[in-house]
């Protein structure tokens, strides 16, 4: 590779051997990343949704043994204690989804908004008065 070529037509065929080789390294390494994105991906949705079947299964044994307690330790009877805990799950549930509804408003970022509107009234502004 080092060594001088009197036939510049010889280097530039060499060159453009050795850029295409590259490139085709590079297609072949990212077709073979792509793949194993896709296949993690998938992995990683299978594996969610277990986990979530798993959480699932959990905080509803979790509510059967509050009711239970609640049911063994208070005046309560059977059908008060599961409606103790359902009140519980339904107020948990209310506080988890105002506290999603605050943080999707904080993502509609309002300020950007009004200075994207003043800077875009302004441009128009300018037009009209230029023209």
């Amino acid at each position: 590779m080092g060594a001088v070529h009197d036939d510049p037509v010889k280097d530039v065929t060499e060159l453009a051997f050795i850029i295409g080789a590259a490139v085709k390294d590079l297609a072949r390494l990212l077709g073979l990343e792509t793949q194993l994105a896709l296949r993690t991906i998938v992995v990683m949705l299978v594996l969610s949704v277990f986990l979530a079947l798993v959480l699932i299964a959990v905080w509803g044994s979790l509510a059967v043994a509050i009711a239970v307690g609640l049911y063994e330790y208070t005046i309560l009877n059977v059908t008060g204690s599961v409606l103790a805990v359902c009140l519980l799950n339904v107020a948990l549930g209310g506080a988890v989804a105002v506290t999603l509804r605050r943080m999707a408003r904080r993502l509609s970022f309002p300020e950007t908004r009004m200075a994207l509107r003043a800077l875009l009234s302004a441009g128009a502004n300018a037009e009209e008065g230029g023209q």
